[in-house]
């Protein structure tokens, strides 16, 4: 089965479908002037959905340094560690550093509905009253 991601199986479709459907439900929202609303675990699964599609930004290259996203509405985390030729990630907190020297993450901490969003290209929603 043909697939863009590392995941060749069917599945890859289906959470694939469920990522899309979402954003452009957002989109309808937004445009309607309602606050979109993404179930957290759907959410969570987005970030990491979009962390393992990702092609290697060029923009993501670095020597090292790490940067971490929380959600602040749901127990989850992501580090992303740059790499002068790439980057990976990691499910959690921060990495001991090839080099044994600590760098502090960086770790914006959005609500995971807003994230999901925000890795659509999607702006910004407002703060719930």
């Amino acid at each position: 089965m043909w697939a863009w991601g590392p995941d060749k199986h069917a599945r890859f479709w289906s959470r694939r479908m469920v990522h899309e459907t979402a954003v452009h439900r957002a989109d309808a929202e937004l445009a309607l002037g309602v606050e979109p609303r993404i179930d957290p675990a759907v959410a969570v699964d987005g970030v990491g959905e979009f962390l393992e599609n990702l092609p290697r930004s060029r923009s993501l290259r670095g020597n090292g340094e790490q940067l971490r996203l929380a959600a602040t509405d749901q127990p989850a985390q992501w580090t992303i560690i740059r790499d002068p030729a790439n980057f990976t990630w990691t499910h959690g907190g921060p990495q001991p550093p090839p080099n044994g020297r600590p760098r502090s993450p960086s770790t914006p901490r959005p609500p995971s509905s807003t994230s999901s969003c925000g890795d659509a290209g999607r702006p910004p929603t407002p703060a719930a009253p």
